[in-house]
């Protein structure tokens, strides 16, 4: 019988020791089997796209920037801030807030401007500023649906604030050209850094190259018109404000507007000639005094 049991115990012990075996085997089979399909706890199937997508981007014209941000993601520090040149990325996401004292007060005087200079009142919905501030952008331009670059420039002339010259017979010729930037060039609403000279020091090549959102010439002109009102009208609150009369006084805006051959269209107060002044510039001309003003809507 001691024998007969040990010989059942042996029995038992085979049995356990295969099935354990087996199991284990099973168990690295699975294990394999997930590690294929998976990335630690991910599927692939939901990686694979973004993998692909961010390796394209590397090994693009722009992949040393995506690396230089890549890491800063890595580290949990914050990416794309971008802070050449100055430049802020208007594309950023901003939570809801409410706007300075600073940007209500000049818009209900950009209201009392197109009452009192270009006798219309302005709708509501023209009136509305847009649904997330971002920071320092504090300088805002309002313009009625539908008026041209030449209807703008007409009316500046018939305010009398001050003589103007341009260098176009008509500035219907000017258009901006390129697509990204017509969402500003059309908003009834658009908001700028304050800032007496170009806040951006770059040619238009330049700026189209980062994506940047600038002002387009009507409202460059409307811009002038504003600061000569405000500051006939209301120089006690222009003074507080720090609206000038007059803008771009040793330096030039270039502005989104292109006439038929791709010449950029300038604006600026001339010193010299006394007067506000609309005038040309290739594309590609770098200026250190010019630039642009960037905007948001």
């Amino acid at each position: 019988t001691p024998n007969l049991l040990s010989s059942w115990q042996v029995s038992l012990w085979s049995r356990d020791v295969l099935g354990a075996r087996n199991k284990s085997f099973l168990t690295t089979e699975r294990k394999l089997t997930m590690s294929i399909n998976m990335l630690g706890r991910l599927p692939l199937s939901e990686i694979r796209g973004p993998r692909d997508d961010f390796e394209e981007k590397l090994a693009g014209e722009e992949g040393e920037l995506w690396l230089e941000q890549f890491k800063l993601f890595l580290r949990k520090e914050p990416c794309w801030v971008r802070k050449d040149n100055n430049v802020q990325p208007t594309t950023a996401p901003t939570a809801p807030f409410a706007y300075p004292d600073t940007v209500l007060r000049l818009r209900d005087f950009w209201a009392e401007c197109w009452r009192v200079v270009g006798g219309q009142d302005l709708a509501e919905t023209n009136l509305i500023l847009p649904t997330t501030y971002q920071t320092d952008f504090d300088w805002p331009i309002i313009k009625p649906p539908g008026l041209t670059a030449q209807q703008v420039y007409d009316l500046t002339e018939e305010a009398q604030l001050f003589s103007c010259w341009k260098y176009w017979d008509t500035l219907d010729v000017l258009e901006v050209k390129e697509e990204y930037l017509r969402s500003i060039a059309r908003a009834s609403v658009v908001l700028i850094r304050p800032s007496n000279e170009p806040d951006i020091r770059m040619s238009y090549y330049q700026a189209i190259e980062k994506r940047l959102l600038f002002i387009s010439l009507d409202q460059r002109i409307l811009l002038e018109l504003f600061g000569a009102w405000l500051n006939r009208d209301h120089r006690p609150e222009a003074q507080v404000l720090q609206i000038p009369e007059h803008l771009d006084v040793s330096g030039w805006t270039r502005t989104s507007s292109l006439d038929s051959d791709g010449n950029v269209a300038n604006a600026y107060w001339s010193a010299v000639y006394g007067n506000f002044r609309v005038d040309w510039s290739n594309r590609g001309s770098a200026y250190p005094g010019a630039g642009i003003r960037q905007a948001v809507s």
